[in-house]
């Protein structure tokens, strides 16, 4: 009798044990799971990305901070969404010492902030770019360098990790990488100082950070995994699996179907089933977390929706805020472009170029006349619906000069020349002085396209003998005097100046000449 008990025994067990281990298993992979489609910088919460915070907001800035693609298998790549993106940890720290791995991407860059204030921010840059060399830097509240030292650094080889770690002394920053000292540089920092990263266009990998502090300040590690209240959610996630095996087996019990250890061997089977699913879940998640998603018809649909509403919510503000008739001594400029144009990349409403351009126009501009800028900036839409807003709306306000900043948004040459070239005629006809500027794009960004519409506007202007501004080559030309770019099409606070610049000085010999 002893014997048959302990044989029956054995049976379960080798039937119960299995069991539990598959539970356990399952609830182990399904909390990681639950882990990994919640790993976004946002569900992080260690860190901040500066494009949330601009008050004239680009592309891609909530997708980044809210979605899979920036935290992709782990990793935090600045070349996702559009690139040129800045995370800062959000706590200021007092840092000792600074490790972190990164891989860049072909023609890419990395740039670790070592702090960041209201003044500035200083920190270093590793490229594999030519154009841009690895160097210490400096720079102003808005981007534009105020010092900069060369690195000696080798190439740097891309799509290979590399390991980098910064010591803070009295004064001082020593940099190594991959082991080899690289120099040391005198700088002045804050006590407590914001760290982070921003990187380019391009891929730029970041993992394993590791920021040692002084005294008994915490050490802060991040994988970019999402780790959160892991051991929590784990246990819960195997508690809701054994609750849930608990349930089928009685509920096998109460149908009598089937019964005993084949009711166990069913579970076993059912569990198994469930672990294979969800580790291919987990696998496929884990593999098309860097993957964007496609535009879709009810995508293209809302796009639609939102540039109606752009084009109204434009219309009605320019109505709002500007009389349809200037007043005497009031000599109007109408700006007319898309996104660019409306200011997306500044940091606030009076850092866009347009507000720049019109500020100092009044403050060194001709004497005697109050010049207002009335910008025509809708995001995302074509020449096409610029044009028909330009003829039913703006041409009433009766601007002197028109300035046309126009180039990405339009699809072919073709179609884009026709706009334009009506545009310029209605222009001509009604006693407005029309100028063209070439859209500029980041050096980064080698869209032939985009020569190939600079050039028709070239040729458009031409034929008429209207003035254009090639903002794109000039600012080619300032590429490295700071940070110019948010994404290949928006200008950062620094960009912006750069752009009211050149504007500026075209505009007050044209307005000598009127």
């Amino acid at each position: 009798m002893l014997h048959i008990q302990k044989t029956r025994i054995t049976k379960n067990l080798a039937v119960i044990l299995p069991s539990v281990v598959l539970q356990i298993l399952l609830g182990v992979v399904l909390a990681h799971l639950f882990l990994l489609f919640h790993n976004t910088l946002h569900e992080n919460g260690n860190w901040v990305s500066s494009k949330m915070n601009l008050e004239k907001g680009v592309m891609g800035a909530q997708a980044f901070f809210f979605q899979h693609q920036s935290l992709a298998r782990g990793r935090l790549n600045l070349g996702a969404w559009h690139g040129f993106q800045e995370v800062l940890f959000k706590e200021k720290l007092d840092v000792r010492e600074i490790e972190f791995d990164f891989n860049l991407g072909w023609n890419s860059y990395l740039n670790l902030i070592i702090d960041k204030h209201e003044d500035g921010f200083s920190g270093i840059r590793l490229s594999a770019n030519r154009h841009f060399e690895s160097t210490f830097f400096a720079a102003s509240d808005i981007g534009d360098f105020t010092e900069r030292r060369p690195l000696a650094i080798s190439t740097l080889r891309d799509n290979l990790w590399h390991q980098v770690r910064l010591h803070f002394g009295e004064g001082t920053v020593s940099v190594f990488i991959d082991g080899e000292e690289l120099g040391s540089f005198s700088v002045d920092l804050t006590e407590k100082r914001q760290i982070g990263f921003r990187g380019g266009l391009r891929k730029a990998l970041v993992d394993n950070v590791v920021i040692r502090q002084h005294s008994s300040n915490p050490t802060v590690y991040e994988s970019f995994s999402n780790r959160k209240h892991i051991s929590r959610i784990t246990i819960l996630s195997v508690l809701l699996v054994f609750v849930l095996n608990a349930a089928v087996f009685l509920f096998l019990r109460a149908t009598a179907r089937p019964r005993g250890r084949y009711a166990a061997l069913y579970i076993i089977s059912i569990n198994m089933v469930l672990l294979v699913i969800s580790s291919w879940a987990f696998g496929l998640q884990y593999l098309r977390g860097s993957f964007y998603p496609k535009l879709n018809d009810i995508l293209r649909a809302r796009e639609e929706r939102n540039i109606g509403f752009l084009v109204s919510e434009v219309t009605n503000q320019i109505r709002t805020q500007h009389d349809v008739t200037p007043n005497g001594n009031t000599y109007r400029i109408l700006f007319i472009g898309t996104s660019q144009t409306w200011g997306a990349g500044a940091t606030k409403k009076s850092k866009t170029f347009v507000e720049v351009i019109e500020h100092k126009l009044n403050e060194s501009g001709p004497q005697g006349i109050h010049f207002e800028c009335v910008n025509g900036g809708i995001g995302a839409v074509a020449s096409s619906v610029l044009l028909d807003v330009y003829k039913t709306e703006w041409l009433k306000l009766e601007p002197r000069i028109v300035i046309i900043n126009l180039s990405n948004n339009d699809p072919t040459a073709d179609w884009f020349a026709l706009n334009l070239d009506e545009m310029i005629e209605i222009s001509l006809t009604s006693g407005i002085q029309p100028i063209l500027v070439l859209e500029p794009n980041s050096v980064e960004n080698s869209d032939r396209s985009l020569f190939m519409k600079h050039d028709m506007m070239r040729r458009v202007a031409a034929s008429y003998g209207v003035p254009t501004i090639d903002m794109h080559a000039y600012l080619r030309r300032k590429y490295d005097e700071g940070f110019l770019w948010w994404d290949f099409v928006h200008l950062t606070d620094f960009g912006q100046q750069l752009f009211a610049e050149r504007v500026y000085e075209e505009l007050l010999g044209i307005i000598e000449e009127i």
